[in-house]
């Protein structure tokens, strides 16, 4: 029986929306904010997505940066949407809140 594959279709992407925390921080949605916030470590080191962004948190925070420039960076555009292509790398949160079996 071959595997099924997983489609991500992201709720906040489809709606226009991006989250904003009071500390400037700009993240995709708030499922992937909340776990990112309440044990950050934890996430970035089972999230290899999510650590290439930890790693460059400065510039995905709208007191350095526009919310154009944060938008469109290429961890906004590529990194994470090519990242659902790939159920290996796709962040967990991903799979759980916006994922469907194909």
């Amino acid at each position: 029986m071959a595997s099924k594959q997983m489609k991500i279709t992201c709720k906040w992407m489809e709606k226009n929306r991006i989250l904003v925390n009071p500390d400037g921080q700009v993240l995709p949605c708030c499922y992937l904010a909340n776990v990112y916030y309440s044990d950050t470590q934890k996430m970035i080191e089972r999230e290899s997505i999510m650590k290439e962004y930890d790693n460059n948190k400065e510039r995905y925070n709208i007191h350095n940066n526009t919310m154009e420039d944060i938008i469109n960076s290429t961890w906004f555009t590529h990194t994470l949407p090519e990242s659902w292509e790939d159920s290996s790398i796709t962040i967990r949160q991903c799979k759980d809140w916006c994922g469907k079996e194909e």
